[in-house]
């Protein structure tokens, strides 16, 4: 009965991580490559990616926290546009993995804001996301 308990809770998870990516394609989503221009030029976004990149930035702008509440709750504003994006997503190729290389650690950072344990911990994370939120216009057009 055991055995069968850990094998549902396996499937639930690797069904998760799979609808978690539907919309993202042809990628594998461990590489965690340095991101960088094309060639010293910007990657191509499509437009949807954009408007929710810019969506994050509006969440970011437009939070003040001041509790550990305040902060989860920035970060669980955050997730829910940055599963919009995920589902969204329509990008592949070179474009899309470069993508990528810029969103897994915002996704990471993300978890660990909505976790945060102590009010300074989740500033430092904020912070952090609303940086690598606006690197994103450094490197996608």
């Amino acid at each position: 009965m055991l055995n069968i308990s850990k094998i549902a809770a396996a499937v639930l998870i690797i069904s998760l991580l799979i609808l978690g990516f539907s919309g993202c394609q042809g990628h594998a989503h461990g590489d965690h490559a340095q991101l960088g221009l094309n060639n010293g030029a910007k990657w191509k976004a499509d437009s949807g990616t954009n408007a929710h990149v810019t969506a994050l930035l509006q969440i970011a702008q437009a939070n003040n926290p001041q509790t550990l509440a305040d902060y989860q709750n920035a970060g669980n504003t955050f997730q829910n546009e940055l599963n919009n994006l995920i589902k969204d997503c329509r990008m592949q190729g070179p474009d899309h993995d470069a993508l990528h290389q810029w969103l897994e650690p915002l996704l990471a950072s993300n978890k660990k804001l909505m976790e945060a344990e102590n009010q300074d911990a989740a500033s430092a994370i904020f912070n952090e996301q609303k940086e690598h939120i606006q690197l994103y216009f450094t490197y996608f057009e």
